[in-house]
């Protein structure tokens, strides 16, 4: 008898780590097809300004006035060694795709203005670049680690987020995406 006791005890693990697992796998399951996480251009947490760290202007923006734009989004500092491998890259998109559906933007997150030119930086990039110099829009976006990217539709929605530098596979399928999304804005343009 101590030994069937013994089997049954083995049986009903197996099987309760098999339900565990199967759990799991249905959970995750879920879970990825939950929508997409928004920016709330309407909330407090992106009221966030940005100093233009290239073009004519230099008076403080809000964040907030990218609302209705399709954007990519480059988190970025110029301590990140990682970040600096994607430049040429995000040059890339702005030259492929900005226009009045699409804008690429920088955004150097707690620095100061002098670190960044003290850089040499900001010359190569074709792309305007923002200072969040306390780091309040990392800091609401909850980003703990640079780079980020984002692919943000005119609505608010975060249709990508590369969390590390862009290797070549996710450059590709950022590129994808942006191409889906630029085409879809000019059909529904001629379509009105």
């Amino acid at each position: 008898m101590v030994g069937m006791s013994s089997k049954k005890g083995i049986v009903t693990n197996a099987l309760l780590f098999a339900g565990v697992i199967v759990g799991y796998f249905i959970i995750m399951g879920l879970s990825s097809q939950r929508p997409s996480r928004y920016i709330s251009f309407e909330s407090d947490s992106f009221n966030v300004s940005l100093l233009p760290l290239s073009g004519p202007s230099q008076a403080a923006i809000s964040f907030k006035e990218f609302r209705g734009s399709n954007l990519v989004i480059h988190f970025w500092a110029s301590w990140c060694e990682a970040c600096e491998s994607d430049y040429e890259k995000f040059n890339q998109l702005a030259r492929e795709f900005s226009g009045e559906q699409f804008k690429v933007i920088g955004v150097v997150t707690s620095e100061s203005r002098e670190a960044i030119e003290k850089s040499g930086k900001l010359p190569g990039l074709l792309f305007p670049q923002f200072l969040d110099a306390n780091g309040a829009l990392a800091q609401a976006m909850n980003f703990k680690t640079l780079p980020q990217t984002l692919l943000v539709r005119a609505d608010g929605e975060i249709l990508v987020h590369i969390n590390r530098a862009l290797g070549e596979g996710s450059f590709t399928d950022l590129k994808s995406q942006i191409a889906r999304l630029v085409g879809a804005g000019r059909q529904a343009l001629t379509s009105q």
